[in-house]
């Protein structure tokens, strides 16, 4: 059983602002609600602030309406940790309170408690993580008219250079590039920028050709990678609890790992409902769509990674539609849309610079 603190802690008449807000740092992405007495009422997760969000409920409301009332919670004098263990990988809890017979939290167990994997076994400190950086970026025009997509400035550095260090922060150290498009210039830059750097090492992929988001994996040796391997787009950064997804991927031994997130679109118009006769049964101004969508990020096993095939156009959903024909375990895990900056479009970069002075420098 873990120690607890007031950084899990609560009141259910806090905003769902500010509750947003520490659930942006927390490690778990789970708070416990409690009293003045620390007698526990439940608990809430991002996914209930999304589902209020969902909702159209205001940031400024309490989240007295949207915590959950009802939490798995375990009781001092009966804690069986092999069943704790068992719940957590069914449920694949982040927490799981503990409380004394008055239902005050006394501690709390976590996922990392049962199933963290020792430093010798699966450190990403010792696994490649490969960013997909050789396609024109025809979004980032005028710039990538002359120069890689990767090197697209973010404040006072290259995108690519951000991202390098973003993750090097996190513990990578082994990094591939693929490369393509004035693929001289992105070398060079790399290499000089990274050059003082002794624990971090930087390969290439070279791509004679467009390969796809993923095709280009194939034209390195399988067996100079690590197993599993982590791959993501040169445009998108995501901040999260790395090394327990790695854990988890292992223990559960995944095939594919994918980084979801969901998505929030205003439609501009009132949609309006008729039933078969024509007649209006009922209208919605600007209504809300959610999708789950993919952030481009994954962590891959290297018996997925050898389903690429060499020297042909290969995309990542290739590659995910190819593996579940096989049977392989495909597997998703969600992240908060606050957790993940995906730099598609010129009109987002301003955006972006406003936050990503504090945003990459934060870490799990």
């Amino acid at each position: 059983m873990l120690k607890i603190n007031n950084k899990y802690f609560v009141k259910k008449n806090a905003t769902i602002r500010a509750v947003l807000s520490l659930l942006n740092i927390s490690p778990h992405q789970c708070l416990l609600v409690i009293n003045n007495n620390k007698k526990l009422l439940g608990t809430i997760t991002d996914g209930d602030i999304r589902k209020s969000i969902l909702k159209n409920h205001n940031l400024d409301r309490s989240i007295n309406e949207i915590y959950n009332k009802h939490p798995i919670k375990v009781y001092k004098h009966e804690i069986n940790e092999q069943q704790i263990k068992k719940n957590f990988k069914i449920n694949k809890f982040s927490i799981i309170p503990v409380v004394d017979i008055k239902e005050i939290v006394v501690g709390l167990y976590s996922w990392d408690y049962f199933f963290e994997i020792q430093k010798n076994q699966s450190s990403i400190h010792n696994l490649n993580i490969i960013i997909m950086a050789g396609g024109r970026g025809l979004r980032f025009a005028p710039f990538s008219n002359k120069f890689p997509k990767a090197l697209m400035p973010i404040g006072d550095k290259p995108m690519i250079n951000r991202i390098i260090e973003k993750y090097h922060i996190y513990g990578f150290n082994y990094f591939y590039i693929s490369i393509f498009y004035q693929k001289r210039i992105l070398k060079s830059s790399l290499n000089n920028y990274f050059k003082d750097n002794p624990n971090l090492q930087i390969n290439y992929i070279n791509e004679d050709r467009p390969l796809g988001t993923i095709g280009a994996v194939a034209n390195i040796n399988y067996n100079k990678y690590s197993d599993p391997v982590i791959i993501t787009n040169c445009d998108t950064i995501i901040s999260d609890n790395i090394e327990k997804v790695v854990n988890t991927h292992i223990i559960n031994k995944y095939d594919i790992t994918l980084f979801i997130t969901e998505k929030f679109f205003e439609n501009p118009y009132g949609e309006v409902i008729i039933n078969n006769k024509k007649f209006l049964t009922g209208i919605k101004e600007k209504p809300k769509l959610n999708f789950l969508v993919n952030v481009g990020f994954y962590i891959i096993s290297k018996k997925a990674l050898k389903l690429i095939p060499k020297n042909k156009f290969f995309d990542a959903t290739d590659l995910i539609l190819k593996a579940k024909s096989k049977y392989m375990k495909v597997m998703t895990h969600e992240i908060s849309s606050n957790n993940w900056i995906e730099i598609g479009k010129m009109k987002e970069l301003e955006a972006f610079n406003d936050i990503i002075k504090n945003w990459l420098l934060k870490k799990y």
